[in-house]
This record gives C-alpha cells, structure tokens and sequence, in this order.
C-alpha cells in the first residue's frame, strides 16, 4: 500500500514533528513486531519475547523515511513444561 506520508504532516520551521498515530495503524503494528524480534535477537534470554500492547505510537517524517516511537508492553515467556 502506497501512500503520501507528506500528507500525514504538516511541517514547521524545523521540519516534521512527532506526531500521535493510532496503535491500531497496520504498519504501527508491523513495526511493534519488528521492534520485538529485533529485541529477541540482539538479547541473551533462551526465552522468548511476546508482544502484550502497544501503549502509545508516534510517527515523524525525516529524511524521506517515516520514523515510529513506539511504548510497549511485553512479557519474556518462559516455555511449558511437558506433563510427567
């Protein structure tokens, strides 16, 4: 899906501000889930991470490029145990 993100903002004397976006957005959510494995993949935990919310999503135009700032809520998942 292509969009004019140009459209999203308006610019000021210093360039795009930050601005709210819904958590709900597809590409906020795409980027939530390439934020948590990147996590996972940069930490030492044997356990997963799993994505619980994301709690507030801001965007900002810079460069060319569409730049979120994302606060989340995650868990480290530890797996189940096989019954006996």
């Amino acid at each position: 899906m292509f969009f004019d993100i140009f459209a999203l903002f308006e610019a000021d004397g210093n360039g795009f501000d930050w601005r709210s976006v819904s958590t709900n957005n597809p590409e906020v959510q795409e980027a939530a889930k390439h934020a948590m494995k990147s996590l996972q993949q940069k930490s030492n935990s044997l356990f997963p991470y799993k994505l619980i919310d994301i709690i507030l999503a801001r965007a900002k135009v810079e460069l060319l490029c569409l730049l979120y700032s994302l606060s989340v809520s995650f868990v480290i998942t530890k797996p189940r145990q096989a019954p006996n």
